[in-house]
C-alpha cells in the first residue's frame, strides 16, 4: 500500500503544474480537464506524468531483481517488467518530444491517441508496482532471514 502511495503522489504530483497553468481540476472531471489542458496549449505537459510513473516500478523492479532466492518465473516476470516500464518511459519521453512547443490545441484524434497512450502507461506502471512489491514481500515472508 505504501509503494501505491508513493506511485500516486508521484503521478499527482508531476501532473500537478499542468493541471495549474490549465486552471483545471483533475479529480471532478477528468475528460473536462483534458479538454481543458488542450484547450490552453498543455496537452504536451501532460507526458511528464509518465516518468514518475514509470521511474518508481523500475527501481522496485530493479532492487526485486536483486533479491536472493527468487524463482525463475518471477525473475523472467520481473525483467520483462522492467523492460516494458523502460519502454513507457522512453515513449513518455517521445511523446513530449513530438509535440512542438507552442503548438496550441491538439486535434480530437491525437488527444484521444495521446491519452490512451498514457493512461496505459499508468495502467502499466501501476500494475507492475503493485506486482512486483507484492511479489518481493511475498519472498520475504517465506524466507525472514534473506538467505
Amino acid at each position: 500500500m505504501i509503494r501505491f502511495i508513493l506511485w500516486a503522489a508521484g503521478v499527482g504530483i508531476a501532473s500537478f503544474p499542468t493541471f495549474q497553468a490549465s486552471h483545471s481540476s483533475p479529480f471532478w472531471n477528468l475528460p473536462l480537464a483534458i479538454d481543458t489542458i488542450n484547450g490552453a496549449g498543455h496537452y504536451r505537459d501532460l507526458f511528464f506524468v509518465i516518468v514518475p510513473a514509470a521511474a518508481v516500478p523500475l527501481s522496485t523492479t530493479v532492487d526485486f531483481i536483486c533479491l536472493r532466492g527468487r524463482g525463475e518465473i518471477d525473475t523472467l516476470l520481473a525483467v520483462i517488467a522492467l523492460l516494458i516500464n523502460f519502454t513507457v518511459l522512453v515513449s513518455g519521453l517521445i511523446g513530449f518530444l513530438v509535440i512542438p512547443p507552442h503548438s496550441g490545441a491538439l486535434s480530437a484524434i491525437e488527444v484521444h491517441t495521446s491519452t490512451t497512450l498514457i493512461a496505459i502507461g499508468l495502467v502499466i506502471s501501476v500494475v507492475t508496482e503493485v506486482w512486483v512489491s507484492g511479489a518481493a514481500e511475498r519472498r520475504r515472508a517465506r524466507n525472514p532471514s534473506g538467505h
